[in-house]
């Protein structure tokens, strides 16, 4: 992907930053971000991502999600998909030319009013995917963990 023409594409009102995945840093040291994945997602607008599993942290956001995905077909019939790739919460694109209108469109569709029927099927559909697999990240995991515990204790089980 080619950053600057990102970074020109979307104007000045945006900062594109670039975070790449901890095994290919050594490849982009000059243009990585340094900072975890999931230290910036409280403060940036919108995400661009492929098949990382960040995105389902992310998702717990509720911000705008783009998925880059040149080589979808490649990699759905090389790799496979454990669910229908569409599933997930966020516009899909494969060509890169298309990546500032997508971020654009999907910044645009969170925030404006006059989209409300068109963030409230994005938002059932954002609400389903999490249902499916972000279910537990509800801020009682350890709560839950301590009942167990107890729970295991009492029966005089083995934990």
């Amino acid at each position: 992907m080619n950053l600057e023409q990102l970074q020109r594409q979307l104007g000045e009102e945006w900062l594109v930053l670039s975070r790449v995945h901890p095994h290919m840093h050594a490849d982009y040291q000059d243009t990585d971000c340094k900072l975890p994945a999931d230290r910036l997602f409280p403060v940036i607008d919108a995400l661009i991502a492929d098949y990382s599993s960040l995105i389902y942290e992310y998702l717990l956001f509720e911000k705008p999600l783009v998925l880059y995905v040149p080589d979808l077909d490649h990699y759905r019939s090389r790799r496979g998909f454990y669910y229908d790739y569409s599933e997930i919460p966020g516009r899909q694109v494969k060509e890169e030319g298309g990546l500032s209108q997508a971020i654009k469109q999907e910044y645009s569709l969170y925030h404006q009013q006059d989209a409300e029927k068109k963030r409230t099927l994005l938002c059932r559909k954002r609400e389903g995917f999490l249902n499916d697999y972000m279910s537990s990240c509800d801020g009682h995991a350890t709560q839950r963990v301590i009942e167990y515990i107890c729970r295991t204790l009492e029966n005089n089980e083995m934990i």
